[in-house]
C-alpha cells in the first residue's frame, strides 16, 4: 500500500490515514511507538487508532470492552467475574459496568435514553434492555427500624413515615436515573436522616420510646436486686436471720 502521494517531482504528502513523521509517512501506531503523544496514555489492552486525528485516540483490542467511564479496557470474562462478585442490586448498580438482572449481577450498561439496564452480549450492548433496576429499593424495605436501616450503607431513614428508603446518592447518576424511571421517585416529608456512608450528613437515630422503657425496666430491676442483696446482708449482721 502506497503511503506517499507525489504532487510534483519535489513535493509529496502522506496518504491518510498515514501521517508525516520527519521525512517518512507512518501509521499512528508506528509514530506513537517512536514518539508518544503528550498527555495521552494508552491502556495495556488497547491499540492506537490509526484513523484518529492527531494520533491521540486508542481503541480496545479484540476481546476487550471499553469501561463505561472510558478509563480502560477489560476482557468480557474478567468483567463477568467482577460483576458476579456483587450479590445485591445496590452494590451491583454502584459499578457502572454492571447491571442487576433478575437475581444476578451481569456485565451491562444503564441506558442514557430509556433509563433501563441493558446486558452486554459478546462485548456489545444487547438491544433487549429488560434488566430489573427497581429491585434496589426493595432491599431497604426489609428494615423496620432506623438502626438496622442505617447499618446498610445504601439506605437512609425517614422519620416522618418511619420507613427505610434507598439512598440514590450512593449510585452513579445513570443508575439512579434508571431506578427513578423504573419505580418513580421517593421523598421524605420530614425527619430525613442521611446515612454517613453515602454523604457527609450526621447519622443519628432517634431514641425509640420503647427503648427508653426498656432501659428504665432494666435499671429498676438492677436497683431492686442490689437493694435486696444489701438488705439481706444487713439482716444477717443484725442477727435477724
Amino acid at each position: 500500500m502506497s503511503r506517499v502521494l507525489w504532487q510534483d517531482k519535489c513535493k509529496w504528502t502522506c496518504i491518510p490515514p498515514f501521517v508525516q513523521y520527519g521525512s517518512t509517512c507512518l501509521s499512528c501506531s508506528e509514530k506513537n511507538a517512536v514518539s508518544p503523544p503528550s498527555g495521552v496514555s494508552k491502556p495495556s489492552d488497547a491499540s492506537w487508532d490509526d484513523n484518529s486525528t492527531g494520533c491521540t485516540a486508542w481503541k480496545c483490542n479484540a476481546g476487550f470492552i471499553l469501561r463505561a467511564d472510558g478509563s480502560g479496557c477489560v476482557s468480557y470474562q474478567n468483567l463477568r467475574a467482577e460483576c458476579a462478585s456483587f450479590s445485591r442490586c445496590s452494590t451491583c448498580s454502584s459499578n457502572p459496568d454492571c447491571v442487576w438482572c433478575g437475581a444476578s449481577c451481569l456485565p451491562g450498561r444503564y441506558s442514557a435514553t430509556n433509563n433501563v439496564g441493558c446486558r452486554l452480549v459478546n462485548g456489545f450492548v444487547n438491544s433487549v434492555c429488560d434488566c430489573d433496576v427497581a429491585g434496589c429499593r426493595r432491599e431497604c424495605g426489609v428494615y423496620g427500624g432506623c438502626v438496622g436501616c442505617m447499618r446498610d450503607g445504601y439506605c437512609s431513614w425517614c422519620g416522618g413515615s418511619q420507613t427505610c428508603i434507598f439512598d440514590l446518592s450512593a449510585l452513579p447518576a445513570r443508575a439512579s436515573a434508571a431506578i427513578v424511571a423504573a419505580s418513580g421517585s421517593q421523598s421524605c416529608s420530614s425527619g430525613w436522616i442521611v446515612n454517613t456512608a453515602t454523604s457527609s450528613g450526621v447519622t443519628q437515630c432517634p431514641t425509640d420510646s420503647s427503648d427508653l422503657w426498656l432501659v428504665v425496666l432494666i435499671c429498676s430491676g438492677a436497683a431492686t436486686i442490689a437493694l435486696g442483696i444489701g438488705c439481706t446482708a444487713l439482716f444477717f449482721r443484725l442477727g435477724i436471720f
